[in-house]
């Protein structure tokens, strides 16, 4: 069996998406899949082929990332708007983002297009599976597929794409009914729409009125690291007499706050008779740059904010850890996967969420070591005492549940689920591979 998996994030980018599809299509060999990966590349190039643990790699040429030379993405993920405003790049970057369409990666679906095309020519595959963040992968397989009904189509999906309102990947006043459209008809000829949880497909439902067969739910994954992967605690990071609470995460301001963890941990740092507290933030801070300077007095005092780091180095920081916060999205159908990285550390981890539908309630709940907190609510004096109580006595783990989560989110349980579904579609048996 054969499978092109298109992608725009694909290693060695330090995303989700990039470590998701990586992993799983390495997995796919080891299963008897023969693997491509049409990706993206920011070389001035049309297309290059590499090979990675015995996937093949073809990386079509991105315009965009080459012109703003792979900048930082800002929290739409987009390359930053040069600093200086009327710059020639700066002023032609701002008129980009009014106008492209579907997302940061529009460039790159003409050129990636026509190598997909020039790979099914020359070679067969039994399925395609398309892989967003962005969407603009799946408007390539659409591309290609649209014509070619005999090939198994599975969009995968990280995020929802015409319904997301708090950060759109495009101009909602220009885009909004062609997102809809175009999503519909996309998922209208894929054979299956694999999401992370249950209620995003009560979403999808609703917007789109397909039937609930379509859909799959595949949770995220994962990494399995050796048990000895340690990391000693560097005195820049983490202070071995204090009591070092980690978040790990973009953050946006309308859909993941950090204002209340920020008061929170204000109000509590001197209950500890003398031992001290420390907030570390790793990962992008994305628009909320305002909200901190209102803590500037704190910096590398209590606070810490580290930046993006790479995935490896962060597990090991996250193990390092004496508690984990998770700051919840302002919705009811986004799960965040790192709340299945906490649970693999078996540290104690505080949960900041805006509502009682949040997704990751009754996840911990079985966890049992955690606290939820409503970030709608005033920090009471209850409240903050049921926090420093939490610190100082944390519930013991569930550790039957924390087994339970190893592996039913394993790399290999995930990809199983994936070729499970293709080889029914193409009538290829199980035991034909090794799955």
């Amino acid at each position: 069996m054969r499978i092109l998996i298109i992608s725009h994030s694909y290693f060695p980018a330090n995303e989700p998406r990039s470590f998701r599809w990586t992993e799983i299509s390495e997995m796919f060999v080891k299963m008897g899949i023969e693997v491509d990966v049409l990706t993206t590349s920011n070389k001035r190039e049309w297309v290059s082929l590499s090979r990675k643990s015995g996937t093949k790699i073809f990386r079509a040429f991105d315009p965009f990332y080459s012109f703003f030379n792979g900048k930082i993405k800002s929290k739409d993920r987009s390359p930053k708007l040069s600093k200086t405003l009327f710059s020639i790049p700066g002023i032609i970057s701002k008129v980009l983002l009014l106008i492209r369409w579907p997302d940061y990666a529009a460039f790159w679906i003409f050129p990636a297009f026509l190598v997909g095309r020039n790979l099914l020519i020359k070679r067969k595959y039994d399925a395609i599976i398309s892989v967003s963040n962005p969407f603009s992968s799946h408007v390539v397989a659409y591309m290609l597929l649209k014509k070619k009904s005999d090939l198994v189509w599975v969009c995968d999906y990280g995020d929802p794409f015409s319904f997301e309102s708090s950060y759109p990947s495009n101009n909602q006043k220009l885009y909004r009914n062609l997102n809809f459209y175009f999503e519909k008809k996309v998922i209208a000829i894929s054979r299956k729409i694999a999401v992370t949880n249950a209620a995003v497909v009560i979403k999808f439902q609703e917007y789109f009125k397909l039937p609930h067969t379509q859909y799959q739910v595949i949770l995220p994954f994962l990494k399995m690291f050796p048990k000895d992967f340690n990391l000693k605690r560097e005195k820049e990071f983490f202070d071995r007499e204090a009591i070092n609470i980690v978040y790990s995460g973009v953050l946006y301001s309308k859909i993941r706050n950090p204002s209340f963890l920020l008061e929170l941990i204000v109000r509590i740092k001197d209950r500890f008779f003398g031992k001290k507290i420390k907030l570390h933030f790793f990962g992008t801070v994305g628009d909320c740059e305002k909200i901190f300077a209102e803590y500037h007095l704190g910096l590398n005092q209590w606070l810490f904010i580290h930046g993006a780091v790479e995935r490896n180095l962060l597990h090991q920081y996250l193990s390092n850890a004496n508690f984990l916060v998770n700051i919840g999205n302002k919705n009811n159908f986004q799960l965040p996967s790192k709340i299945f990285e906490y649970i693999s550390t078996n540290l104690p981890i505080l949960n900041i969420v805006s509502s009682d539908e949040d997704l990751t309630i009754p996840i911990l709940k079985e966890y049992n070591s955690s606290l939820t907190l409503y970030s709608e609510n005033t920090l009471s004096e209850s409240v903050i005492e049921n926090v420093v109580d939490f610190i100082r006595f944390p519930n013991p783990i569930n550790q039957s549940f924390v087994n339970k989560i190893l592996d039913e989110n394993s790399i290999s349980a995930i990809s199983r689920q994936y070729l499970e579904f293709i080889c029914e579609q193409v009538n290829v048996s199980n035991k034909e591979l090794r799955i």
